[in-house]
């Protein structure tokens, strides 16, 4: 579900930001939402007991070399509106309007069995020419016998599977004879 919220900042952020500094904003909130999501900085920014000041130092200090006063600007009013767990949300809001500005979005391939990264490419192509986008997809091992393709962000989703296929097969010929 997408965070209204966090959508809201991520637009101020992006339109007082160029585009180049939005892009290294992006892996900067990617990066601080994947350390957000870390169980030894949860317990740090979910304590009640530390001050919103030495939360406030923590994050300023890990986004210090990008030099960038919106972006530290936006983190004080994360710690100060008692919003750091929006970080995750505000990474990957950030990361959607990226796609969308650059025509690339990433899928996943599921799947039982590993896939050839050259069959995984062709797949991306063919999937991309037809929706006029680029597509990056990433390969998840699962248990089931199906192979499924997903591209969330654009509401693609093909699923194939050994045991549907063959029930449809046993339809088809019962129905012929």
């Amino acid at each position: 579900m997408r965070n209204t919220v966090a959508i809201k900042y991520v637009k101020a952020l992006h339109s007082s930001l160029k585009s180049q500094e939005f892009e290294s904003a992006a892996l900067l909130f990617d990066e601080l939402g994947k350390s957000y999501l870390r169980k030894e900085s949860k317990e740090i920014f979910d304590n009640p007991y530390i001050e919103a000041q030495e939360k406030e130092k923590i994050l300023l200090s890990a986004v210090k070399k990008f030099n960038n006063s919106r972006v530290d600007n936006l983190l004080k009013l994360l710690v100060s509106n008692k919003r750091i767990d929006l970080l995750p949300s505000i990474a990957e809001e950030m990361r959607l309007m990226l796609a969308k500005s650059k025509a690339i979005y990433r899928g996943y391939i599921y799947s039982s069995s590993k896939i050839d990264s050259k069959v995984s490419d062709s797949i991306a192509k063919s999937l991309g020419d037809r929706a006029g986008v680029k597509i990056e997809l990433e390969f998840v091992k699962t248990a089931d016998d199906s192979v499924k393709v997903s591209v969330d962000d654009l509401g693609l989703q093909i699923d194939l599977s050994k045991s549907r296929l063959d029930a449809q097969l046993t339809e088809h010929i019962l129905k012929a004879i």
